[in-house]
């Protein structure tokens, strides 16, 4: 694919609106191939991770959580957001994952990927949890309304295959790390 010219960004962004760590900006650029100024909106929010947590015997251990956009319970895999400007420290991961799950075990990095959307500056950090034993019980917080569970892999994947897993980040951990 031949490389184009970038879009040059003018001034800083606007921010429209702004709550619970998610922000609405305006965004104003140089077209490169008119010439002419454009506004984008570009909706936000911290860049989150998301771990598949393998147990010992093969398990996946998900979480279940109420979603106000989607009014209803998904099956997805322990995620949240981070402050920071790369990847987030294995230390924040594991402790994520211990105080939703209660479950910890060997963290490997699989990369990121942008929300996709075209009006989105958010990365989803992708991990893979293998050999996982429960070590204690979920700490969650007041605010935290999380049911964990566990399920057989091959389970998982079928849930995948069939559009039962609809979480765009869990399905993505999952395939980059490689699990059959």
């Amino acid at each position: 694919m031949p490389k184009k010219e970038d879009w040059k960004k003018i001034g800083e962004p606007r921010v429209l609106a702004s709550r619970y760590g998610k922000s609405l900006s305006a965004q104003r650029y140089i077209n490169p191939g008119t010439g002419k100024k454009e506004d984008y909106i570009l909706f936000g929010q911290k860049d989150w991770f998301v771990t598949l947590v393998l147990t010992e015997d093969n398990q996946v251990v998900t979480v279940s959580e109420f979603k106000q956009g989607r009014d209803g319970w998904g099956l997805e895999l322990p995620a949240d957001t981070f402050k920071g400007n790369g990847p987030p420290d294995v230390s924040t991961v594991r402790e994520n994952i211990l105080h939703e799950t209660g479950y910890n075990g060997n963290i490997t990095s699989l990369g990121f990927t942008w929300l996709a959307t075209r009006g989105s500056p958010t990365r989803i950090w992708h991990f893979a949890m293998r050999n996982a034993k429960k070590i204690q019980e979920a700490k969650l917080d007041k605010t935290e309304d999380i049911i964990c569970q566990t399920m057989k892999l091959q389970d998982w994947l079928d849930a995948i295959a069939n559009g039962k897993i609809t979480e765009h980040s869990a399905i993505v951990a999952t395939m980059l790390s490689g699990v059959r």
